[in-house]
């Protein structure tokens, strides 16, 4: 959490810098940033995208020695300069000031722009130091993607289109609710499909993912927003993907590509990092697109249970024909029977060992009428993808979908084919699937008596240059439940499940990336504060 702290009084900026500092030792790899500045004239030009809270002082003094109240000078500069950065929401504001009762009544007054208001006189460094420590998780809960979005706009470069994923930062964060972000991320994605050449079909492809959240959250309370999923797996990617210390990795492999696939030439002279960047969009923003084929059925199953109850129906079929039965079901024969064929030519192009390795995954999905979703995202871009260069990418990414889920399903070490090397992309979307669980909340208590937290934040992503190879840091902190925070049973009972969790997804999967990395990894975890034992590393 980093925090700009307005203030004219040095012993009082002294004070609370150590106060902070000490706390950030107690809190190891999760620290507090304080900066201090001695006047609200400074505001503006200090204010960056990493702040994420103004702590400011009331009263300062003006050219003749005598204070003045300046908090509406101080409300206005935050406002004017998240305006001026489209940030969509002004950055939280807390007032703290010792000037007396008159002066926090005044503060009262305005208190619509503020975030809270601090009485120094009783509010020590030590209580506001641990007060931090509570917003941290308060402000987790209310915008748990804010880092990412910030890191994505101060991005000095990327695509020929980064002005448009700037743009989805920010009509994101313009949105107040799930689906409102959606909407407003969805009209600008449609136009990085228009630069694609592929308006009509990135339309169509968004709806799908518009309108299958809430039904999907319908048939399964365990079910989450894949859509706020896909448009963070997609930052995610494009900013590893656009690091300068990766650049040279990205340019041999796609000349790698260029000599061992097939039917590249369309594409034989594309800036290596466009190539990618045109791949990452279909593969990171609709491997999912096709969750509502993959659920098709259960979605049947759970209405005509419910519609089975209205005696006025009665008698009505209620369930999906179990194994033996699935050829007799005609609708469920043709889903499944022209999602076979199709998937062989595309399977016909994947590495031995991945073929091996999924192909008995997804005839089974066939066999209990639940293709897997991947499997017909991949189908999907690629059958919908006409204009030559963009094919030769929507067949890379399709590689990329068929494995993201179906490695999940695999049991033990098993060798997938996946390397860096060979599968660029496939390794990207596993990585960056797999670690995507912030700003995915449900939104609803329907978890009953299940303490495993479904709200994370993503505490801090860093690429760094290392001794031999670049480094890149992701922490995660998952933020449970209020119940927690007074239950310490419950906690140690969510502590253990999201232990066991974190073994099986994501570092069972992730592990199934084989063969060397082009970067040092390293990924932690916390659960309200608390560091989990599992961690990802790869060297």
């Amino acid at each position: 959490m980093k925090i700009l702290y307005i203030e004219d009084h040095e012993l009082d900026r002294q004070r609370l810098e150590e106060a902070v500092h000490q706390q950030s030792i107690r809190t190891g790899e999760r620290p507090m940033i304080l900066r201090s500045i001695g006047h609200p004239d400074e505001l503006f030009a200090t204010l960056d995208e990493h702040f994420d809270l103004v702590l400011a002082d009331v009263m300062f003094p003006d050219s003749q020695g005598k204070n003045q109240d300046r908090l509406s000078d101080i409300i206005k500069s935050v406002k004017d300069w998240s305006n001026k950065n489209k940030l969509g929401r002004s950055v939280p504001i807390i007032a703290y000031t010792s000037a007396g009762r008159d002066i926090l009544k005044s503060c009262l007054a305005r208190r619509d722009d503020l975030y809270d208001i601090w009485d120094k006189s009783t509010a020590s460094a030590d209580y506001v130091t641990w007060r931090f420590e509570q917003l941290s998780l308060e402000l987790s809960r209310a915008r748990p993607d804010s880092l990412l979005q910030r890191l994505i706009r101060t991005m000095p470069s990327g695509s020929r289109w980064h002005t448009h994923v700037v743009a989805m930062t920010q009509e994101y964060g313009k949105g107040w609710t799930e689906m409102d972000q959606v909407n407003r991320a969805g009209t600008i994605i449609q136009l990085i499909g228009a630069e694609l050449g592929c308006l009509d079909s990135t339309q169509r492809w968004w709806n799908l993912m518009f309108k299958w959240d809430p039904l999907s959250r319908a048939v399964s309370n365990k079910s989450r927003g894949h859509a706020r999923h896909v448009i963070n797996v997609f930052w995610l990617g494009y900013h590893i993907l656009h690091q300068p210390l990766l650049k040279q990795f990205w340019t041999e492999s796609f000349d790698k590509l260029l000599s061992e696939r097939q039917g590249m030439h369309p594409v034989k002279d594309s800036v290596p990092l466009e190539a990618f960047s045109d791949t990452w969009f279909y593969a990171g923003l609709f491997h999912d697109v096709a969750g509502c084929g993959e659920k098709f059925f259960a979605a049947y199953t759970a209405m005509t249970e419910l519609a089975s109850n209205l005696h006025i129906l009665s008698p009505f079929p209620t369930k999906v024909p179990e194994d033996h039965t699935i050829k007799e079901n005609r609708l469920l024969s043709r889903i499944t029977g022209e999602a076979n064929i199709l998937s062989t030519k595309l399977f016909m192009q994947l590495p031995e060992a991945t073929k091996r390795a999924i192909e008995h995954e997804w005839q089974s999905g066939l066999a209990k009428g639940k293709p897997d979703h991947g499997v017909l995202a991949a189908l999907e871009i690629v059958q919908s993808t006409t204009e030559k260069g963009q094919q030769c990418y929507t067949r890379e990414a399709a590689r990329a979908m068929i494995v993201h889920n179906l490695v999940s399903t695999i049991k033990g070490q098993v060798n997938i084919g996946v390397t860096w090397q060979d599968e660029p992309i496939a390794s990207l979307l596993l990585l960056c699937d797999q670690l995507q669980t912030w700003d995915r909340e449900r939104g609803d208590d329907l978890q009953i008596d299940d303490p495993t937290p479904t709200q994370a934040e993503l505490l801090y992503l860093e690429v760094v240059n290392g001794d031999a190879k670049p480094i890149i840091k992701i922490g995660i902190h998952y933020v449970g439940a209020r119940i927690l925070t007074q239950s310490n049973a419950m906690f140690d009972r969510a502590f253990q499940k999201l232990e066991d969790v974190l073994q099986r997804f994501p570092l069972s999967s992730i592990n199934k990336i084989t063969g060397e990395w082009p970067f040092q990894f390293e990924a932690r975890f916390w659960l309200n504060g608390k560091p989990l034992q599992t961690t990802i590393f790869k060297a």
